[in-house]
């Protein structure tokens, strides 16, 4: 019986996972459009998406941040925060999704992710240790809900739709804290 319980728990941490993937996937879809439409319209609006689409997530946050400085001011603000929300989003997914390789009960507590992924990057061999929790998860799905409101109140700004509030009146949303996943050099 316990055995199935785990693997209960097992299967609500992995779905939660997915779905904190899921969600990503429509951040990321919806920063391209912000982009695309803060650019403005063209004649041939398929060679803005040529370049937009295979932006990878640091040069997509650092095209919102360069194009902020052709906004207008009030604009220019939110854009910024975008970009900064979107990269401390961002770090945290790529924590979830890309150091955990199993799970585990540390001390008969609920179940975690464990990683322990090796880089080489910067020519030093270094080793992250670390877990996730359930409650982390749950927490950037929550702000990557937050994010998208934040994206589809900003787009209908851009866009001039009816349901559009003026910038001013825009809520940004809390800004995730600032992750550094611990790392120790092996050599």
């Amino acid at each position: 019986m316990q055995n199935l319980d785990k693997e209960q728990e097992e299967t609500a941490f992995f779905a939660q996972i997915g779905r904190a993937v899921m969600k990503w996937n429509h951040v990321e879809a919806n920063t391209r459009l912000l982009l695309e439409y803060t650019i403005g319209p063209t004649n041939y609006p398929h060679r803005i998406q040529i370049l937009v689409c295979d932006l990878q997530n640091v040069a997509l946050r650092e095209a919102i941040e360069a194009i902020a400085y052709d906004c207008e001011a009030e604009l220019a603000e939110h854009l910024r925060c975008y970009a900064k929300i979107f990269d401390r989003i961002r770090i945290h997914r790529n924590r979830i999704t890309h150091t955990h390789c199993f799970v585990g009960y540390p001390e008969g507590s609920q179940v975690v992710g464990i990683g322990q992924p090796v880089s080489a990057k910067g020519g030093t061999l270094r080793a992250a240790f670390g877990q996730i929790t359930m409650d982390e998860i749950k927490q950037l799905i929550s702000h990557q809900d937050a994010f998208l409101e934040y994206n589809y109140a900003l787009i209908s700004v851009i866009l001039g739709l009816p349901q559009a509030i003026p910038l001013s009146s825009i809520k940004k949303p809390p800004l995730p804290d600032k992750y550094d996943l611990p790392r120790h050099n092996m050599i």
